[in-house]
Order: C-alpha cells, then structure tokens, then sequence
C-alpha cells in the first residue's frame, strides 16, 4: 500500500511539476490534473501574476527535469533527485523543482526530507495555488506514511483551506 501512495504522489508531483515550466515551441501547453490548460510562465491557477519566481524554462533545467521523470518512471529515484539537485543549482529558487524534489524523497520514504522539501517550495510558491495545495497534499502524506495522524490531519485541513479560497 505504502508503495502504490508513493507512486501516486510522485505521478501527481510529476504533472504538477510541468505546469510551471514553459512546453517546447510550438508543442501543446502542459495539462494539470484537473485536464485544465496549465498557467503559463509568471501566472498564478487564477491568471493573475505570481509573486514567486516562475521557472525560466531554460534548455538546461528542461533538461534535466525530463531527465529526472524518466528517471523516476524507471524506478530510479536516486538519478531522478541528482537531476533535480542539479536543475534547482541552476534555480534555487524554482518553487516546482522543490515539490519535484520532495516527491522524489518521498517515493525514496525519506519522509523528514520530504516534508522539509515541500516546505520549502511553499516558502518560494507565492500565490501559486495549485502549488502550495500540491505541497500540503505531499506532507500529509508523508505524515500519514509517518504514523503521524494528527499532523497528516491538519495537513490536510490546509490543502482545504486553500481550497476553499
């Protein structure tokens, strides 16, 4: 059970990691969840601008994030998160690469990591939604896997407090 809500949360940290970077020329726009048309670069889930810096959608860190997803689908997390420490070197302030990177440590069940992760892509998220809800969503997970109940609980009454908005 743990392993499939692992493979859950990394797959949904994935897809909502691309909404945050820009898609090839000419390709179709990243798709959230939801099946809703992602944000573009600088926008928060409202349209409106974001506080947080966007990802630059630069060669270099597309890269190495597509490096790190096919990494993590082939069950090699340790690669994937080299990747991402990699890509967050060249952004160390990319919001999604942070969540990226916490799905992965939680995938790998380094559950201290994985929260302090998502708390740190929330320091950087600004008013990106989606994000922080995908982060809180992440850390109630990791407190669930933790035996931690309580705090897996008011985790989740942030995700719908953010929801609610």
């Amino acid at each position: 059970m743990n392993r499939t809500l692992c493979a859950l949360v990394l797959a949904a940290a994935l897809l909502a990691g691309c909404a945050g970077l820009t898609p090839p020329p000419g390709g179709p726009p990243p798709v959230v969840e939801s099946g809703a048309p992602a944000p573009g670069p600088g926008t928060g889930s409202h349209g409106g601008r974001r506080s947080a810096p966007s990802a630059t959608g630069s060669p270099a860190v597309l890269a190495l994030v597509d490096r790190a997803d096919r990494s993590a689908r082939a069950g090699q997390l340790g690669s994937a998160a080299d990747s991402l420490e990699r890509a967050l070197r060249i952004e160390p302030r990319n919001a999604r690469l942070w969540h990226r990177l916490a799905a992965v440590r939680l995938a790998e069940g380094n559950l201290p990591q994985a929260q302090a992760l998502a708390a740190k892509s929330n320091s950087l998220a600004g008013n990106d939604l989606a994000l922080q809800i995908a982060n809180w969503r992440l850390i109630a997970g990791a407190r669930q896997q933790a035996g931690d109940a309580a705090g897996a609980r008011r985790a989740q009454a942030r995700v719908n407090a953010l929801q609610g908005r």
